[in-house]
C-alpha cells in the first residue's frame, strides 16, 4: 500500500530537517521522528518498495533545493534517515511476529493443561460410571433366570445390557482421552495403518466424496499400541466427512514434516499426516474447544469424544496435532496435522 500524502509529506520534512540543520539536537531529534515513524508504518502495510520509492523522492526534492550539490553526496547525506526509517520498520515487524507467537504458545499452554485437567476428571467419571454399569449389566444377566419364559421381560433386560454396552464403548473412548487404557506398543508401519483405516471408510464415500490418498513416506513406522494410528484417521475423517453435508474433497497426506511450511518446534524430524476436507470450516470459538471431551457441534448424534481421543492419542505418543479452519471466504474448509515421532526418532527420545 503506498504510502498517502501526509505520511510522505512527513518523511520528506523530516529528511530535510535531518539533511540541513546545522544544530546537532535538531538533528537528532528529527531521525529519532524518522524511526517512530517507520514503527508507525507497520498497521500500514507499506512495503520496501514504497519506503524505497519515498527516499527517492526525497533525494530528488533536495537535489532542486541544493544545485550545488551532487546527487552522490546528497545520497549519502541522507542514508541515515533511510537506515532509521527501515531498521524501526523491521523491529517492529519482528516484535510483532514475535508477539503473536508467544500468543500462540500461550494459548496452546493453556489449552494443554485445560485438556490435562479434563483428562483427569474423564478418567475419575470413567471409572466410577464402570463400576455401576458393571453393577446393571450384572444384575440383568442374573435377572433372565429369574424371568418366566416368553415373557417381555427378557426383551427389556435385553435391551438394558445393549444400553450399558453403548456406554462402556463411551468409558472406553473416555479412558482413551485419559491416556488409561494402554496396551503392549509395537512397531506399526505408518503408512499400512493409513491405508486400512481409509479402506474401513470407504463404505461411508459413496459417490459424493472423493478421497484423494497420497503416501510420501512408504517406509515410516511408529511405536503405538494396535488400532491406535487406525482410531486417529478414522476419527479425523469421519470428522471431514460430517463438515461436507453436500459431498466434498477429503486429502489424506502422508509426509515428511520438514516438507510443510509451518512446524512446531521439536517436530521437524517427524512424520505428517494431513486429513483435509473442503467443508463448511470451524468459526473460531469453536476451533478453541475442538478437541474437549463432550464438546459438540453435532448433537445429539455427536458424542463430543472423537477428536478428544485423537488429541489424546496423539500426546501419548509423543506428537503434536495442529488445526487450521477457515468458515468464511472462497476457501472454507478444515486441516488437522498430526506431527508423529517415527520409531527411530522416539527410540532417540526415549
Amino acid at each position: 500500500m503506498p504510502l498517502n500524502e501526509q505520511l510522505q509529506a512527513r518523511y520528506l520534512q523530516l529528511v530535510e530537517q535531518a539533511f540541513l540543520s546545522g544544530n546537532a539536537v535538531e538533528r537528532e531529534s528529527a531521525l529519532n521522528a524518522v524511526a517512530q515513524l517507520g514503527r508507525s508504518l507497520l498497521p500500514t502495510q507499506v512495503t520496501p518498495v514504497d519506503i524505497v520509492s519515498l527516499h527517492q523522492t526525497a533525494l530528488e526534492r533536495i537535489a532542486q533545493q541544493q544545485p550545488d550539490w551532487h546527487i552522490s553526496e546528497i545520497a549519502g547525506h541522507i542514508l541515515v534517515p533511510l537506515l532509521e526509517l527501515t531498521s524501526a520498520h523491521s523491529m517492529a515487524y519482528q516484535e510483532m511476529v514475535q508477539a503473536k507467537h508467544d500468543a500462540t504458545l500461550a494459548a496452546h499452554r493453556e489449552q494443554a493443561s485445560r485438556l490435562e485437567a479434563l483428562g483427569v476428571l474423564a478418567a475419575g467419571m470413567a471409572h466410577d460410571f464402570n463400576t455401576l454399569l458393571g453393577s446393571i449389566s450384572g444384575y440383568a444377566e442374573l435377572s433372565h433366570g429369574e424371568m418366566p419364559h416368553g415373557g417381555a421381560g427378557h426383551e427389556y433386560l435385553h435391551q438394558i445390557e445393549v444400553a450399558c454396552q453403548r456406554a462402556q464403548s463411551l468409558i472406553r473412548r473416555m479412558l482413551d482421552f485419559a491416556g488409561q487404557r494402554s496396551g503392549p506398543p509395537s512397531r506399526q508401519l505408518l503408512a499400512l495403518q493409513v491405508g486400512e483405516a481409509l479402506e474401513l471408510l470407504h463404505p461411508k464415500l459413496g459417490s459424493r466424496f472423493r478421497l484423494q490418498w497420497s503416501n510420501l513416506m512408504p517406509d515410516a513406522q511408529v511405536i503405538a499400541e494396535e488400532g491406535q494410528i487406525q482410531q486417529i484417521v478414522l476419527n479425523l475423517c469421519i470428522n471431514a466427512l460430517d463438515a461436507m453435508p453436500h459431498g466434498g474433497l477429503l486429502q489424506v497426506r502422508l509426509q515428511p514434516a520438514a516438507q510443510l511450511a509451518h512446524i512446531p518446534a521439536g517436530h521437524e524430524s517427524h512424520a505428517a499426516l494431513v486429513v483435509a476436507d473442503s467443508g463448511c470450516g470451524m468459526p473460531p470459538e469453536v476451533q478453541a474447544r475442538v478437541f474437549e471431551p463432550f464438546f459438540t457441534t453435532k448433537a445429539p448424534q455427536g458424542s463430543g469424544l472423537g477428536l478428544s481421543v485423537v488429541y489424546g492419542i496423539v500426546r501419548r505418543l509423543g506428537g503434536e496435532i495442529i488445526l487450521h479452519s477457515q468458515s468464511s471466504g472462497p476457501q472454507t474448509g478444515t486441516t488437522f496435522t498430526v506431527f508423529l515421532p517415527t520409531e527411530a526418532h522416539q527410540t532417540e527420545g526415549g
